[in-house]
């Protein structure tokens, strides 16, 4: 459990980028109605959703900070951490969808809003779209929390069977610089990849430190794809005798 003076730290520095950023957005607002005749429905409300914007982005960066999300993990609880990322990019995928949402009531309201400024109806319609779209939402996130990361972990990702040659101990050594995309410098880390021979259709016998055995003459390759951007990642394995020499190279894809 992470020490509860360094979660209040964060969110004290949250709040407090969040209250300047709020308070730059209301001197703009101030400064605009200044002078009545640049002031337009459309100003007042792009103020407002600047402010709605600001609340749901401060909201989803506090939430990532009690998650522990954006923190430092150790091996031991790398999987738990890996858990909350997934919670909270959920989240804010769910954020980022009200947002779009709310802008285009806001805009719809501020067109209608300079045709009949003074129509009441307008700003009821608004408010009860603005009301539904928030209701759902909070629905929507307060069902992903407490439903946790299982509905959008990924499984692991495995490449087809490999043929390799040579006798007794040989090594395989993914080549620098890694499984990449093509065009990219997305490499899939070295902590995510695995070694496996194949023991059956479906199952396969992780080769520790990629070393083969004597009789292996087929290996694959698995993934955890967590982090990483779908595509077909591809790179080369070297296989290497004791003495460290390539006995052979061997074009792999891997798609996640």
């Amino acid at each position: 459990m992470e020490d509860p003076s360094v979660v209040a730290a964060r969110l004290t520095a949250t709040a407090k980028d969040v209250t300047e950023q709020a308070k730059k957005i209301a001197q703009e607002a101030i400064a605009d109605t200044a002078d009545p005749d640049n002031v337009t429905a459309a100003k007042l409300i792009g103020s407002y959703m600047k402010m709605v914007d600001l609340a749901l982005t401060g909201g989803v960066q506090a939430t990532k900070h009690v998650l522990g999300v954006d923190t430092p993990s150790t091996s031991a609880d790398a999987d738990a951490a890996e858990g909350r990322r997934l919670v909270a990019d959920a989240m804010e995928a769910i954020t980022r969808r009200m947002l779009r949402q709310s802008s285009v009531v806001a805009q719809e309201t501020a067109d209608l809003l300079d045709k009949k400024p003074a129509s009441p109806n307008v700003w009821a319609q608004a408010m009860v779209k603005l009301a539904d779209i928030t209701m759902l939402g909070a629905t929507e996130l307060a069902e992903t929390a407490l439903i946790g990361p299982a509905p959008f972990e990924r499984e692991p990702a495995r490449s087809d069977p490999y043929q390799v040659g040579g006798k007794g101990p040989r090594t395989l050594v993914v080549k620098a610089p890694g499984l990449m995309r093509p065009g990219t410098a997305d490499a899939v880390p070295a902590a995510n990849l695995k070694f496996m021979a194949p023991i059956d259709a479906t199952t396969g016998r992780e080769l520790v430190g990629g070393v083969l055995a004597s009789t292996d003459d087929e290996f694959y390759l698995i993934a955890n794809p967590a982090g990483m951007i779908s595509g077909i990642y591809i790179g080369t394995v070297d296989v290497k005798a004791a003495d460290g020499s390539v006995l052979q190279s061997i074009a792999v894809e891997l798609p996640l």
